[in-house]
């Protein structure tokens, strides 16, 4: 991180009692909280590039548009976990990385960019799924390589937007602070303007999820209504051999749309608690310092957790990659030619 050559230092304090904490016990607190978050960072790193290599693989013949947004939406993800949260981690642990003014307003750019592009990538992967299912002649004729790049510059346009305007301090601004840990935020702009924080919020992250989870909402029940007498059929050697594969492909759809949904739903719940927090109640941070840092994590989980989510329920990604384990293994234990 670069930093200001006139930081201010600061002491950490119990905002109950107006008496500091104790600098072992804050300390303490502090190495627990960074611990658990560098495990949980290596963790959906590592299931993540797990992921990655799964869809890859699985679509080495030809990849579908489906596929190419899954990539897209994890690779983002990849540089958040592995990049971009490390940053707000070594800058709460070690006070020599602390974010300074030129750093700060760099990483909140990047962060929210990629954070932004995410969720709309979500999104497009939600409205690709409704067509799927329920428009699949539509889905043909529309749905390919162009439209999937059309679709992803969008993705990234949206949010660049709002991204320039906060940059410029017109309408909000990012600043660090250092109490009682060092971190980088997003205040009103000089002028007392605030509101493209709102855009900020409502643009990269209240639209996309929204209209993510009305798409899977729509697909789910949808597909109940529609497909749901089917599973009544107890065997489905009854059905001709068109029909067992139209089942097996409307199978194949909705359970990936259940995958994406668990998904969109999980980042959902670890996204409230931190905004709650700051939009209703925000003096609990200053009443709680430590409870920032668990919020944080929380959030932090809602994209940590997606490629787990990916590995428990797609059974096509997970065999995927125990086969290809598998056949690695059997190379490398093949006796080398003398």
């Amino acid at each position: 991180m670069a930093n200001d050559s006139n930081q201010p230092t600061f002491d950490t304090w119990d905002n109950r009692t107006g008496s500091p904490i104790p600098k072992s016990v804050a300390d303490t607190h502090l190495t627990v909280w960074f611990a658990v978050n560098f495990i949980l960072m290596l963790v959906s790193v590592t299931f993540l590039i797990l992921a990655i290599y799964a869809v890859v693989k699985a679509g080495q013949n030809r990849i579908s548009a489906s596929q190419i947004l899954i990539l897209h939406f994890l690779s983002a993800e990849l540089a958040i976990c592995s990049g971009l949260y490390p940053a707000i981690q070594f800058t709460y642990y070690l006070p020599k990385f602390r974010f300074g003014t030129y750093s700060c307003d760099i990483f909140q750019f990047f962060y929210m960019w990629i954070a932004g592009a995410e969720q709309w990538t979500m999104l497009n992967l939600s409205i690709n799924r409704l067509m799927a299912v329920h428009f699949p002649h539509s889905y043909s004729r529309y749905v390919n390589t162009k439209s999937v790049l059309v679709t992803l510059a969008f993705a990234w346009i949206v949010p660049l937007i709002v991204m320039i305007m906060l940059a410029a301090k017109f309408g909000g601004q990012s600043m660090p602070v250092y109490i009682p840990w060092g971190t980088c935020v997003v205040r009103p702009s000089p002028s007392g303007q605030s509101w493209v924080l709102q855009a900020v919020n409502f643009l990269c992250m209240v639209i996309p999820l929204s209209g993510t989870l009305l798409c899977y909402a729509i697909i789910l029940l949808g597909s109940w209504k529609k497909y749901g007498i089917r599973r009544t059929v107890p065997d489905d050697s009854v059905l001709t051999p068109a029909q067992q594969s139209d089942l097996q492909r409307q199978r194949k759809k909705l359970s990936m749309a259940r995958m994406l949904f668990v998904s969109a739903f999980w980042y959902l719940l670890c996204y409230l608690p931190h905004t709650m927090i700051v939009s209703l109640a925000p003096f609990l941070y200053a009443v709680y310092p430590h409870l920032g840092l668990w919020t944080r994590t929380v959030y932090f989980m809602g994209f940590a957790g997606n490629p787990v989510i990916f590995f428990i329920m797609s059974a096509e990604y997970r065999t995927k990659l125990v086969s290809l384990i598998h056949a690695r293994r059997a190379v490398l234990s093949r006796p080398t030619s003398q």
